[in-house]
């Protein structure tokens, strides 16, 4: 299912709980992976690169600086084009991890990416079941996800 050097585009808000906490699974699934394969976008257009670098720096969160994007560095919309061309990755190496569907995040599957659905403070099981939109995966947790690649990579 997933390329054979993967790289992880997760939407931060994907990696908060109800409480607005980050994710316990979350933090050890990304740090099971190489930092420099891992982007760490928001839909925040409040906040700029280096404020949100801090946030995630302060949450624990293995990244790097150039690997933080917010809606200041490309087109509001997160375009998937756009954001191919900006963190110049192939496409086919992609996989985005969210917590909620959009048009342009089935746009990443389009171009050969794979859309993994996590279901936690955001898109729930019946609105996936009413949605339109089929991405390659769907768990409840990040606990969940890494389970399943543990079992994938063996």
């Amino acid at each position: 299912m997933l390329p054979q050097q993967p790289c992880f585009v997760f939407f931060i808000e994907s990696l908060i709980t109800q409480t607005n906490t980050l994710d316990p699974y979350a933090l050890k699934f990304i740090s099971t992976l190489q930092k420099n394969n891992c982007y760490f976008l928001t839909h925040n257009s409040n906040t700029n690169r280096e404020t949100f670098y801090n946030d995630l720096v302060s949450k624990n969160i293995p990244c790097i600086f150039n690997n933080v994007v917010t809606p200041n560095d490309i087109p509001y919309s997160y375009n998937a084009l756009s954001l191919f061309k900006f963190i110049n990755i192939s496409p086919k190496r992609i996989v985005v991890i969210t917590n909620v569907l959009t048009d342009d995040y089935c746009e990443y599957q389009r171009l050969g990416g794979k859309l993994i659905l996590i279901l936690n403070n955001g898109t729930t099981y019946d609105d996936y079941l009413k949605s339109h939109h089929d991405p390659d995966l769907v768990l409840g947790n990040f606990h969940n996800l890494a389970i399943f690649l543990n079992k994938k990579r063996r």
